[in-house]
């Protein structure tokens, strides 16, 4: 036991009712359990395992029924032997599976314990019941699979250590169904996604998905009573308006879900020499579902949005500088691609973001741009930071750093919550720094808080 550890199990029990019960150890591995070691004891109350790697075990105690199981966490020590004393108090648990109001036959139900760590499996006899022996109550996950269920019904619960436990598990018997459609053509739209959010009347928020089929189809099986919302999306469409309503027990909703497509507005490419620029990302704040819309050999794209809401643009090649183009609500879409010249990377800026106080760096501080008269939204960003790696949120040193720069107007504002964004963009402060870059290294400090935001100062270096 020099290099290892040991473990003295000790189980109290009626030996003359668990004569034999099973000891096995199992080395925890993240969220893995390896097992480690297995043993029985016959008409006796102890058990040693030697020689174990120090480290975290989960030690469980059985006997030959499906829920006679105990199960405790351990940690194994170099050169120390662990003692664990378990105690078997059976609890006599006996339960159904109801659907709405009829029992549920041969319903496999998976119990898996909080605090034990064991999972196993009982079965509904052909009344819908079942009744077995329990040794380890506590907390709960269980997996109810019946048959004509598209999922399991899972919940957790707590077993109080009783020696009879009444467990009677109603699944949740709603229905929600429905066909997603092409809102101009009327043809279904295979492979659509489906989200179902159910608030239920404990209060408790449940989000279910799933995927129209090739008639455009989908269905939701075992919803509970209550709130509920609907919405489906699918690239080349517009995501549809949630539909709500509330749903009782064993009701059958059946919806009928339009999608408008978006509007497909097609764009050439081109750098500075006229060349076409191919696979650069053209994206925007409200970007469909679906692949992200890239430019071909060409330098031609199509790029889906809402033509009510128009969209602005970041048009953001592989390498190099990026352009913005914006289309206003309403427009009409060209027969001839646009053209949007990407110009070449003239500049960089450092920004460095201080409390106007301490002068202190301030982490995590946002920065808001607006470009050339356009504001980059928080939401556009995303893609930029994805796309670019470019960060829009402050390091810990309070600093951000861009690079290949186009030429142009920067207006820059730090901020700290989004609601400051919003108030930003509607024209409710005026810009921190107001940068007009044309060519070379720029760097500029920003002060945050105190409910205002001002430039400290702009170097430009050459």
């Amino acid at each position: 036991m020099d290099a290892g550890g040991g473990l003295h199990v000790t189980v109290i029990r009626d030996k003359e009712k668990y004569r034999t019960v099973s000891v096995d150890v199992a080395h925890v591995e993240g969220r893995k359990q390896v097992r480690a070691r297995h043993g029985e004891l016959v008409g006796v109350t102890e058990w040693i395992a030697n020689d174990l790697d120090p480290g975290d075990y989960m030690v469980t105690v059985g006997g030959p029924k499906p829920l006679q199981r105990v199960g405790r966490a351990v940690t194994i020590k170099a050169a120390q032997v662990a003692q664990l004393e378990f105690k078997i108090e059976p609890i006599d648990l006996v339960g159904t599976v109801s659907r709405g109001n009829t029992r549920v036959p041969h319903a496999e139900i998976t119990l898996k314990s909080h605090q034990g760590g064991w999972e196993s499996l009982v079965t509904t006899n052909e009344e819908g019941t079942f009744e077995e022996e329990l040794w380890q109550g506590g907390r709960i996950l269980a997996a109810v699979s019946v048959g004509g269920a598209s999922a399991p019904y899972i919940f957790l619960d707590e077993i109080h250590d009783d020696p009879s436990v009444r467990w009677d598990i109603k699944i949740p018997s709603g229905t929600v169904s429905g066909r997603v459609f092409d809102a101009r053509s009327g043809k279904p739209i295979a492979g659509a996604s489906i989200t179902l959010d159910s608030k239920l009347p404990d209060d408790s928020n449940k989000s279910l998905g799933t995927t129209a089929d090739e008639s455009g189809h989908f269905a939701f099986d075992g919803v509970g009573a209550g709130a509920q919302s609907v919405y489906a999306e699918a690239s080349r469409y517009l995501t549809s308006a949630p539909q709500s309503f509330v749903l009782q027990d064993d009701e059958r909703k059946d919806l009928e879900v339009a999608l408008m497509p978006a509007a497909r507005y097609p764009l050439l490419v081109v750098g500075t020499d006229d060349r076409p620029v191919a696979g650069a990302f053209v994206v925007h704040a409200a970007l469909p579902e679906g692949e992200l819309p890239v430019t071909d050999g060409q330098g031609r794209v199509d790029v889906d949005f809402d033509p009510n809401l128009g969209a602005l643009m970041a048009i953001l090649p592989r390498s190099g500088s990026f352009a913005l183009y914006g289309v206003p609500p309403a427009a009409e879409i060209p027969d001839t691609p646009v053209r949007i010249i990407v110009p070449p990377p003239a500049a960089s800026l450092a920004i460095r973001a201080e409390d106007d106080q301490t002068g202190m760096p301030v982490p995590n501080a946002r920065l808001l741009i607006r470009y050339n008269g356009e504001f980059l939204p928080p939401a556009l960003t995303v893609f930029l930071g994805r796309l670019r790696a470019v960060q829009f949120t402050a390091d810990r040193a309070g600093q951000f750093f861009f690079a290949d720069l186009p030429p142009g107007m920067y207006e820059l504002w730090p901020y700290l919550r989004s609601s400051e964004a919003a108030e930003i963009m509607h024209g409710g402060k005026a810009p921190a720094a107001a940068l007009p870059v044309t060519a070379g290294a720029y760097s500029a400090t920003l002060k945050v808080g105190s409910g205002h935001n001002h430039s400290n100062g702009i170097e430009i270096a050459k």
